[in-house]
Formats: structure tokens, sequence, C-alpha cells
């Protein structure tokens, strides 16, 4: 539950102890990005548990279309849970580095951002897209009992 402080940082770090005014349009608004840093833990947390019960009840999907349906949904919604939280991450970290490098130019501080997080996010919601398609297609294209397997064409064969 990691929340980024710029005055807790700037002052522990920058300043070894000293106080220093933060801009007024910086404290206004940490509490929205306190709530926005717990939102998106805990939406990559939900994503991260519903991918690991998509896994391991995927292996329903090998044997029954109703398998490959609830695999569907699950990774579904791991996929939902998962870019949701990486469009909140970088809308709050792209905001908050606008206005940090706007509003402390008087203390010749700026802010970037770190771009492997990012590409590390959004390949996970990309790999979530992919099960998703794949349970997918999964659930009419090879799942389950199907073609003539068990039919009557299957005991026709047999006499001839």
């Amino acid at each position: 539950m990691y929340v980024f402080d710029p005055t807790e940082i700037f002052s522990q770090e920058l300043l070894a102890g000293e106080t220093v005014d933060i801009p007024q349009s910086i404290s206004n608004d940490l509490g929205k990005l306190h709530t926005a840093s717990r939102w998106m833990f805990a939406m990559y947390l939900v994503g991260v548990i519903l991918a690991f019960i998509t896994l391991v009840v995927s292996l329903t999907a090998l044997c029954t279309r109703f398998g490959s349906v609830v695999t569907t949904i699950g990774s579904g919604l791991a996929f939902v849970f998962i870019v949701a939280a990486t469009l909140v991450a970088q809308v709050m970290f792209v905001i908050y580095r606008n206005v940090i490098n706007g509003s402390i130019t008087e203390l010749n501080v700026s802010a970037s951002l770190g771009t492997s997080i990012f590409a590390f996010s959004w390949t996970a919601s990309a790999a979530a897209l992919v099960a998703f398609c794949g349970f997918t297609c999964g659930i009419c294209c090879g799942t389950g009992k199907g073609g003539y397997h068990g039919s009557k064409y299957d005991n026709a064969e047999r006499r001839f």
C-alpha cells in the first residue's frame, strides 16, 4: 500500500529534515492521491487474484464448455481490473509529474516517470487481453466434447 507523498519525500530526501513550503496545489490533492493509490493497489490485487484463479480453473476448460465459460469470465474480469489499475497509475503519476514540474521551480527539482513500470503494466494488460481472447475462442472452437464423438454417426460408421 505504498502511497506517493511528495511532502514526505522532499523533507526526508532532498533537504535532510528541513521544512519546505509545498505549493497549495499539491497539498490540496494529497488526499485524492492517497485514495487513488489505494484504489490502484486494490485493483491490481484483484486482477492478480482473478488471473491466478483463472489459471487454476483453466484446466477444466480442456474438459467442458462450462469450464471454458468460467475461465473466459475470470480472464475478462482480470483484464478489466489490470487495465483499470494501469490507467489509474498512468494518469495519476503523469498529473503529479506535471504539477511538481510546474509548481516547484524554486527548489530546482524536477520529476520524471520511469518507463519500465509502465511497460511492465501495459505488457500485463496485453497478456490479460490475449488470455481473454484465447479463452473466448476456446468456448466455440475446440473445448469440451463436440464433433461426431458419441453421436449417431459414430455408431453408423462401426456397422460398415
